[in-house]
C-alpha cells in the first residue's frame, strides 16, 4: 500500500466521522414565537442548516443565504416566516469533533510507522 492511499483514506475516515457529530435540534417556540424571533434576527444566521416544517406539512431542508423581513432563505428555498410550525437547526458537537480528530490522527500515525517499519523490516510481522 502507498502512501497516497493512507492520506485518502483517512481523509475520508475523518469525514464520515465529522458528519457524525453534527445533530438537528429544534429551536424552542411556538409557531408565533419563532415568527417574532425570526423577525428580530434572534433565532437564525446565515449559515445556519436548518430543517424547517411549514404548516401545511412540507420539510425544507437548506442552509440559510439570507434572511429578509419575513422569509428565511437558501440556495433554491424560500419560506415565508408566517408558514413556519417548527425549526430544528443544526448544532456541531464540539467535544465529539475534537475526539474524533485526535483518534483518527493518532490512527494515522500508527498506521504510518507500522508502513516505515514494514518497509525497513520486510519480514516483521510484530509478533
Amino acid at each position: 500500500m502507498t502512501r497516497p492511499f493512507f492520506n485518502q483514506a483517512a481523509i475520508a475516515i475523518l469525514a464520515i466521522a465529522l458528519s457524525a457529530c453534527t445533530t438537528l435540534r429544534p429551536v424552542a417556540g411556538t409557531p408565533a414565537e419563532l415568527q417574532r424571533g425570526l423577525a428580530a434576527g434572534t433565532l437564525l444566521k446565515t449559515g445556519d442548516h436548518v430543517l424547517i416544517q411549514t404548516k401545511d406539512g412540507r420539510s425544507h431542508e437548506f442552509a440559510v443565504t439570507r434572511l429578509t423581513a419575513d422569509r428565511v432563505e437558501g440556495k433554491g428555498e424560500s419560506v415565508s416566516f408566517d408558514t413556519i410550525e417548527w425549526i430544528d437547526k443544526r448544532h456541531v458537537s464540539g467535544g465529539r469533533v475534537a475526539a474524533i480528530v485526535g483518534v483518527t490522527i493518532g490512527a494515522v500515525i500508527t498506521v504510518g510507522i507500522l508502513v516505515v517499519l514494514h518497509e525497513l523490516h520486510p519480514t516483521y510481522s510484530g509478533n
